[in-house]
């Protein structure tokens, strides 16, 4: 079993060692999820993009992450959680440039089509360095007994707060002893788009 180190001491409050950790989590799933409303509309109406190639534009950064990932983690193990970071924020909004880019340069939509999938390939990329950082740094800051505190912590600030608040209170109703039986039937009191809303 791999240890986490770290030269900073283990924080004793869950607020004061998490706080930095999910602020950074908000801030880089923010970049992670501001270009998803405009980009399916510029490739549909600038590009001309089907809608099987706006999708699987849009999916490349899913399978960018999930790629890279292991490789993240290595590198969090074997330089620390908080190199991994370092380099995922910066290469996560280097997406953020390669989207200005596509926007503003002359060229034609080949060549923006492929600016923009560079973009999503290298914010997959980004994605797992931060977010395989941060958990591991929060774990580090709180040590390895709150792990689980670190992983819902994180875990929950990439989730919209109506869902969230429509789990807990979806949770909190269920009997403490039965809601993974209860769990089928429960789910039915709210639609998709209820969950969404």
């Amino acid at each position: 079993m791999t240890t986490i180190q770290s030269s900073e001491p283990v924080c004793h409050t869950s607020v004061t060692g998490l706080l930095p950790i999910v602020g950074s989590v908000f801030l880089g799933f923010l970049a992670v999820g501001l270009p998803l409303a405009a980009l399916p509309i510029e490739m549909r109406d600038h590009l001309g993009c089907s809608p099987a190639t706006i999708g699987a534009t849009i999916g490349l950064q899913s399978l960018a992450t999930l790629a890279t990932r292991h490789r993240a983690g290595t590198l969090s193990d074997q330089h620390g959680p908080r190199r991994a970071v370092l380099i995922g924020l910066p290469v996560a909004a280097l997406s953020g440039l390669a989207y200005l880019f596509a926007g503003s340069l002359p060229v034609g939509p080949d060549a923006t089509l492929a600016i923009l999938i560079f973009g999503r390939l290298v914010m997959g990329l980004g994605e797992s360095l931060f977010l395989t950082g941060l958990m591991s740094w929060g774990i580090a800051r709180l040590g390895a007994d709150r792990t689980g505190k670190v992983m819902s912590w994180t875990g929950m600030r990439s989730m919209p707060p109506s869902v969230r608040e429509r789990l807990w209170d979806w949770r909190c109703s269920l009997p403490s002893d039965s809601w993974v039986l209860a769990a089928p039937s429960s789910w039915r009191r709210y639609s998709p788009g209820q969950l969404l809303s």
